[in-house]
């Protein structure tokens, strides 16, 4: 049968009710599915404002109470003061290495600063012990421990190079515009040039600079015939039979700029005995020439590493 519009009823019906199903069914389950993350949305964010407001809420009043404790505390309000007093850290590597002054008990304060009971601490008293070096707060017992037997390793092995070298080394404080330094100086810088390029076969330096010092004493003033023997016997010597001769022979720069200071090393056998014996007399009787005996003075670094190790032992 045609319907109004002339088509047929029962086509009609049949598409509306195949159709209109779908749009119904449809819309009521996306409409559900919104609805429930719609809800879960405004849910979370409520309990996040919730949870916001009371932490603020929370934060006020342990603020004001914070504020109240420390205005009514006079110790709490002495630490204050101290605080801002206390000139800021320079950086935090510094606070870490164990300074002279953590190692050494804190001068005692007067007694209006500071109190009774706090002065006799200070002094040794009232059962107070030592303020002990500051450490790595990451470091152990046994490796603080180790580590003062390591700075301790280290400090004897410096003192025995020092006794060594002053039994094998001949050393001389020389004037740093001495005609000994200039020579071997300019001896050194010959030699430089001479070995830039590889494969030279000119031997160590130190067989080069003993000739500017053989030199030196040949044509001085007090020269004798015994001292221009020894240059011209120099000469005809091989790279081998110098080194032989002499094991070193340097003039190294000092902390002082106006000094020098002049090492020489012999070899064994009686020609090297004769040969050190004879130039060791000839350099004392220059002027202001100073012959050093025994073990040399520390130097630098052995006096940073005796330091800080009387800041963690002592």
């Amino acid at each position: 049968m045609l319907g109004p519009d002339g088509e047929d009823d029962a086509s009609s019906a049949a598409s509306g009710s195949v159709g209109g199903g779908d749009e119904l069914k449809g819309p009521k389950k996306v409409s559900k599915g919104k609805k429930k993350k719609e809800a879960k949305r405004r849910k979370t964010e409520a309990d996040t404002k919730d949870f916001e407001a009371t932490i603020t809420e929370a934060k006020a009043a342990t603020d004001v109470a914070m504020g109240s404790a420390t205005a009514s505390s006079p110790v709490a309000q002495a630490k204050a003061d101290q605080q801002k007093e206390a000139p800021p850290a320079k950086d935090a590597a510094a606070s870490q290495v164990p300074s002279q002054a953590s190692a050494r008990p804190a001068a005692p304060r007067p007694a209006a600063a500071a109190g009774p009971l706090l002065q006799e601490v200070e002094e040794g008293k009232g059962g107070g012990k030592k303020k002990k070096p500051a450490r790595k707060q990451n470091w152990t017992d046994d490796q603080w421990s180790m580590v003062q037997v390591l700075m301790k390793v280290v400090m004897q092995m410096m003192q025995g190079m020092r006794e060594v070298s002053g039994i094998l080394f001949d050393v001389f404080l020389l004037p740093a515009d001495s005609l000994l330094c200039a020579l071997c100086t300019q001896q050194g810088k010959r030699y430089a040039r001479a070995t830039e390029g590889a494969g030279h076969g000119l031997g160590p330096p130190h067989i080069y600079v003993f000739a500017a010092v053989l030199t030196f004493l040949a044509e001085g003033a007090t020269a004798t015939d015994v001292e221009r023997q020894n240059l011209a016997n120099w000469s005809q010597l091989s790279v081998e039979a110098r080194c032989e001769l002499v094991k070193l022979c340097k003039v190294a720069k000092l902390y002082d700029p106006s000094q020098r200071r002049a090492v020489l090393a012999f070899g064994p056998g009686p020609e090297a005995a004769a040969l050190r014996g004879r130039v060791l007399e000839k350099l004392k009787q220059e002027k202001g020439y100073q012959f050093k005996l025994g073990k040399p003075p520390p130097g630098n670094l052995e006096r940073q590493v005796g330091q800080f190790l009387d800041q963690i032992v002592g």
